[in-house]
């Protein structure tokens, strides 16, 4: 279903143009529930396990594009894949 290389360029936040499309289009929702007020949402990233500076990417990633909100909880999960990197 899709394509990895798709969902590489424009849905990781960790890629070649450092999570800029993804930012872009979280901050875009994020807006539109700010205005709201009232509405909120939980978004999930992931960690994979790959590397030991994984953590410190996707915080650097938040902070940079500054990914804060009240309107919005973030979800940090850990796939099953896990295993496969860290098992």
């Amino acid at each position: 279903m899709g394509q990895p290389i798709l969902r590489e360029l424009f849905l990781k936040t960790d890629n070649f143009i450092n999570g800029r499309f993804f930012a872009e289009m979280c901050k875009e929702v994020i807006e539109d529930l700010e205005r709201s007020r009232y509405i909120c949402a939980e978004y999930r990233v992931s960690i994979y396990g790959k590397g030991t500076g994984e953590w410190d990417s996707l915080a650097q990633w938040f902070i940079d594009h500054e990914m804060e909100s009240t309107n919005v909880k973030w979800m940090i999960q850990i796939p099953r894949i896990y295993k496969v990197y860290r098992g």
